[in-house]
């Protein structure tokens, strides 16, 4: 790999700082990515290898679920984050990143800690309703 190559990739990977445009999800968010001094992307980003319910879940309670989730990583962010280890994929054309709040935790493990994720294994995807596991 040639220097320029490190070079961007070390760019790309960050940390970077955000501010929250909104919560789309418990794991996706818009953002504005500073990426540059005085000159900031408007992005919209996946939480890294992590999966939640989703608000257009298969059923009701996968729906509850997801309001919940997304109410607790509202409260958890706050107005303003920091990413890690940004990479986009190649796969799907969207970005993943380690998602940090301002004191430095990060939002993954506390959605996993709290119930609201699980670890993204594999390729399936993980079932949060009670009579299709």
């Amino acid at each position: 790999m040639s220097l320029l190559s490190l070079v961007l990739v070390s760019l790309l990977y960050g940390p970077y700082q955000a501010n929250i445009i909104r919560v789309v999800d418990a794991t996706t968010l818009k953002l504005n990515v500073a990426v540059w001094p005085e000159q900031t992307n408007q992005i919209t980003l996946t939480v890294a290898d992590i999966e939640s319910p989703r608000i257009k879940g298969v059923c009701e309670t996968e729906r509850l679920m997801a309001k919940e989730a997304k109410a607790f990583t509202n409260s958890f962010i706050g107005r303003k984050v920091i990413l890690q280890k940004v990479q986009l994929s190649r796969k799907d054309g969207k970005y993943y990143a380690v998602v940090r709040n301002t004191r430095g935790d990060d939002l993954g493990q506390a959605l996993i800690d709290a119930g609201y994720a699980v670890k993204k294994e594999d390729e399936s995807r993980s079932s949060w309703c009670p009579d299709r596991n």
